[in-house]
């Protein structure tokens, strides 16, 4: 809880946030965590299926990869979105 996420707007210390959420990021799988702090940009899906619909998607609206353009999806799982919004 001794870390600062920064971005566009602001930084987000982690002493901000909630304990609940604090304790759900410190249980969180590492990489989950690191792409979503080092991601330019990103789209957060529910689960695997969203992951690969959403990734098709791109690819067919923009004619090429999410990657290129700075884009990260990621896979968090329902529950946990507002914590990430957080």
């Amino acid at each position: 809880r001794k870390a600062s996420l920064l971005g566009s707007a602001r930084p987000v210390l982690m002493n901000e946030l909630s304990a609940e959420t604090a304790a759900f990021f410190m249980k969180a799988p590492d990489n989950n965590v690191l792409e979503f702090a080092l991601a330019r940009r990103v789209l957060l899906v529910e689960g695997d299926a969203e992951f690969i619909l959403i990734e098709a998607f791109y690819r067919r609206l923009y004619g090429r990869a999410p990657e290129e353009d700075g884009v990260h999806i990621i896979a968090i799982g329902g529950t946990s979105f507002r914590r990430y919004l957080e």
